[in-house]
């Protein structure tokens, strides 16, 4: 077995291999935690078919449940994480994506026609659009979803301190020790990621790392600010929101720094009214259908996401397992956006990828790791 860790942008390298290879006509993307079969893609045209079913993966789940400690129970990824992943990589967008995207236009041509420090506008999300990764992911399919700038930094983002520290708060949760997640690892038994995840980020915090990561695309992809207003640290989720709130409003010049807010909480919307600052309440579909188009774009990140939230997803047929959790993962790769591929010999695309691996090395030094280590 050939085992290394490489980005995010080698999924792409995978799916291309699969995709050329004329004995695969599809595939099919399997969990590793439950063993759940999550869809089948189509090579000629991306088209996902068979997505699970709330009720198949509910099974599975509550099968999974009966045997481990109830104290772990919440490490065990639902159906809603697997809509969470559709959410997150737009391959199931926000049903008003045309009021965002008018938004963002709003903002560019405003920001175009400024003189000086005059006429500045921009776009603030909080901690929940940083989970669905809104952004990063609209900047991929621009032109698909609506939006009309050619260089990304003319989009200004704001996001409040207050919202930043939230997940950080949230990202620094580990599985307990003293919880025995030995007995979560031995109802795992045989899974190739189930000894990386004692000591390891819970899923809570593994979701709230994936949000931190889009901070950091946000400041890689577009103009970025970041409005500290020295608000106290809060840790109720309510009165987060709040400060959120206050402290991006009170940034707000009229003329100067126009700012419209965008949300997927609909509590946040008083908030705003009150502080009388144009938003938008994003709303994402709440059930999946059982088949979707793709894009090559957005179907790795579907693959990237689920791999941190169901640790480790299986490619069928292929002998490749992608990881997002392993030994001494460290949380800057949660940052850099990497994941551990692991291709089984006789994998019949190995060859392809352990040299597609070797030319992506030269260029993002991609290391490798100890195999014993995931034994």
């Amino acid at each position: 077995m050939s085992v290394f860790v490489a980005g995010k942008e080698f999924l792409t390298a995978v799916l291309n291999e699969v995709c050329m290879d004329e004995r695969f006509d599809r595939f099919t993307v399997r969990d590793e935690f439950m063993g759940q079969k999550l869809f089948d893609v189509r090579c000629s045209d991306l088209r996902l078919d068979n997505i699970a079913s709330r009720d198949s993966m509910g099974e599975a789940r509550a099968e999974l449940l009966l045997s481990i400690d109830s104290a772990h129970h919440q490490e065990v990824p639902s159906h809603d994480d697997l809509r969470s992943c559709f959410h997150s990589s737009l391959l199931l967008p926000p049903q008003n994506i045309d009021e965002v995207a008018g938004a963002i236009n709003d903002a560019v041509a405003a920001s175009r026609r400024r003189q000086g420090f005059l006429g500045q506008q921009a776009v603030s999300i909080d901690s929940n659009l940083a989970y669905k990764r809104l952004l990063s992911r609209l900047y991929l399919e621009r032109s698909r979803f609506g939006i009309e700038y050619e260089n990304p930094k003319d989009l200004m983002v704001t996001i409040s301190k207050v919202s930043i520290r939230e997940l950080a708060r949230a990202s620094n949760h580990k599985l307990d020790r003293r919880k025995d997640p030995g007995g979560l690892k031995r109802a795992l038994h045989g899974r190739s990621f189930a000894d990386a995840l004692p000591n390891r980020p819970t899923l809570r915090a593994t979701k709230a790392l994936n949000a931190l990561a889009e901070h950091g695309a946000i400041r890689d992809i577009f103009t970025y600010y970041e409005v500290d207003g020295g608000m106290d640290d809060v840790h109720d989720s309510a009165a987060a929101d709040e400060m959120i709130v206050r402290e991006l409003s009170a940034h707000n010049r009229p003329g100067q720094l126009d700012q419209v807010f965008l949300t997927a909480d609909d509590s946040m919307s008083s908030l705003l009214d009150g502080e009388r600052m144009r938003h938008a309440v994003i709303k994402y579909p709440k059930e999946l259908p059982s088949r979707l188009d793709s894009t090559p774009w957005l179907l790795r990140e579907l693959l990237y996401d689920l791999s941190l939230l169901f640790r480790c997803i299986r490619i069928e047929g292929t002998g490749v397992s992608v990881m997002g959790i392993w030994p001494d993962k460290a949380s800057n790769d949660y940052g850099n956006e990497r994941i551990c591929i692991a291709v089984e010999e006789g994998s019949r695309i190995g060859d392809e990828l352990r040299r597609d691996h070797r030319i992506l090395q030269r260029f993002h030094g991609s290391e490798g790791i100890d195999l014993r280590r995931l034994r």
